[in-house]
């Protein structure tokens, strides 16, 4: 069991790993160097590599996982 879902990526091209985390309803942060079409669901935020804001994304994130069955499928 996790909270959170981190990927700090330099740079990542579509990542399966990240569609699946987001499919588990975990609460997911990537990096801004991310590919946006990686993002399938509500659960995922596109933060800079700073670690300040990494800290503030977990912190101030409220923990609770979400059905993202209907939002994957469409």
């Amino acid at each position: 069991m996790a909270d959170y879902y981190l990927m700090p990526s330099t740079f990542e091209g579509l990542s399966l790993a990240a569609i699946e985390a987001q499919a588990s309803g975990i609460n997911c942060i990537f990096s801004d160097k991310i590919d946006i079409s990686t993002k399938v669901s509500s659960v995922c935020k596109f933060i800079e590599l700073d670690i300040n804001k990494w800290c503030d994304a977990t912190i101030n994130s409220k923990l609770e996982r979400k059905n993202t069955k209907e939002e994957i499928k469409n």
